[in-house]
């Protein structure tokens, strides 16, 4: 390995603590948003959701945008780092406010939870797309980006441990019998977390995102269009993030669901805290081993078992219809290992179709690429979310009963047993194609590489 490929160990932690403040407002978002909205302040499930629709909406537009801003920008202290700088403090500001509401009435409070909402959502693009395209400036090295995700999976994992767990004691501890100004608090809280996160991965990481490439001072300039025409033509990245789309829908609709399965299916919600403990210690393992696995495998066979491994265990559990309590455990385990490593692998995957983009189409757009990714997470977000709600309303479901009708808890088993199971069996297949064009890297890189010397002299 190329010693300047090599990175310390401070570059990695200070890189996953930056993936830490990003988990942290996607979980916050994920776990507890929807019922600020209608329980904590009163607005409509209706008018939550069509005010989280319009906001994906303009994700479609600002997300790649702001990709191609990070690709077209140049700065001496590294181009990603720079938008982290400048926009660290600014998102963190707008977490704070799209938890805080003031006392306002009928359409007035639905127009500010929607311009809050809204405006998070681009200051979270503004820091995650240049967080998320650093990994492949910081080293070109495959290993070195393992190690990098790595930590990225350790901070999710930290994120996944603690928001969930302490978010509403903490808002009930500061708020009492008003949640409202418990969640604003608390909101306060995260958005100071946030914009430390990305401080500090701003400075931990000095002096190691590459610089972009000096160009002749004649040659052309690479416009937006350029930028969007090569994304069209980079059918490994369409692939990618159409993966991670679907991931993201199944995270969601599941999430959504666990509780109302736990309950009326398996009848004990406190199998909930053996269901995270199960996901989320196995979770850990696979994690430990994927610089191992990337070596052996590379990025997209280790995606592929990883997809393998969530299969097998739905499958166990589709089988029994989870009246085996083993097979149900087993299912647990196996998706908590199968999806950390699906999480994490992704990702490389798409450094993988820069690679592949560039050499396709002459033109490098990195950003572009990783913005394309935080879109599909939060359009599986929100197709998932709504999905969730739309079926319970579509089949009947009542609120409270001490009992659901056999069509609605089939709905429950589909989206916790058998749509899982589709979806990643659906990327296994997705994932093979994409290894093909994999194995042929080495040769593009080289190609690359003689391209840019010949233009050198």
């Amino acid at each position: 390995m190329n010693e300047q490929d090599r990175l310390p160990l401070r570059v990695k932690v200070c890189y996953g603590i930056g993936h830490l403040g990003n988990m942290l407002l996607l979980l916050l978002n994920a776990v507890f948003l929807l019922y600020f909205y209608t329980d904590v302040i009163g607005i409509s499930a209706r008018a939550a959701a069509i005010i989280i629709l319009i906001a994906r909406l303009w994700d479609a537009f600002n997300d790649p945008i702001m990709g191609a801003l990070v690709d077209k920008k140049e700065h001496k202290g590294g181009k990603c780092r720079y938008f982290l700088k400048l926009f660290a403090v600014p998102a963190g500001i707008c977490v704070a406010l799209s938890y805080f509401v003031p006392d306002l009435r009928g359409s007035v409070k639905i127009i500010w939870v929607a311009v809050t909402y809204i405006l998070q959502g681009m200051a979270q693009t503004a820091v995650s797309v240049p967080l998320f395209t650093m990994m492949a400036r910081l080293s070109s090295n495959q290993v070195e980006r393992a190690k990098l995700g790595q930590f990225q999976s350790i901070a999710s994992i930290l994120a996944n441990l603690m928001v969930p767990a302490v978010t509403l004691p903490m808002a009930t501890a500061i708020g009492g019998e008003n949640l409202q100004l418990g969640f604003s608090a608390v909101a306060v809280i995260y958005g100071i977390a946030f914009a430390a996160c990305f401080l500090i991965c701003w400075a931990g990481t000095a002096g190691y995102e590459k610089e972009p490439e000096v160009q002749e001072e004649n040659a052309p300039k690479v416009t937006l269009r350029e930028i969007g025409r090569a994304l069209c033509h980079n059918k490994v990245a369409l692939l990618v993030a159409l993966c991670y789309l679907m991931y993201c829908v199944y995270s969601t609709l599941m999430g959504s669901s666990l509780l109302y399965y736990l309950t009326y299916n398996l009848k004990n919600t406190d199998l909930m805290s053996v269901y995270s403990v199960l996901s989320t210690v196995t979770g850990f393992a696979p994690i430990l081993l994927m610089v191992v696995l990337v070596k052996k495998l590379g990025n997209a066979n280790t995606t592929v078992l990883a997809c393998a491994v969530v299969v097998v265990g739905q499958l166990a559990r589709f089988l029994s219809h989870d009246t085996v309590v083993a097979c149900l455990y087993f299912g647990w385990c196996m998706e908590g290992v199968g999806v950390a490593l699906f999480a994490s692998m992704v990702r490389q995957c798409m450094m993988d179709a820069m690679v592949y983009g560039e050499w396709k189409t002459g033109v490098s757009n990195q950003a572009v690429l990783m913005s394309i990714l935080t879109f599909g997470q939060k359009l599986g977000q929100a197709v998932g979310g709504i999905g969730a709600a739309a079926l319970l309303d579509f089949f009947g479901y009542v609120p409270d009963a001490e009992t659901q009708t056999e069509t609605v808890m089939n709905v429950f088993f589909i989206e916790n047993v058998t749509l899982p199971m589709i979806i990643f069996a659906i990327s296994i297949a997705l994932m093979l194609v994409i290894g093909r064009y994999e194995k042929r890297l080495p040769a593009m890189q080289k190609d690359l590489a003689a391209r840019k010397a010949s233009a050198a002299n």
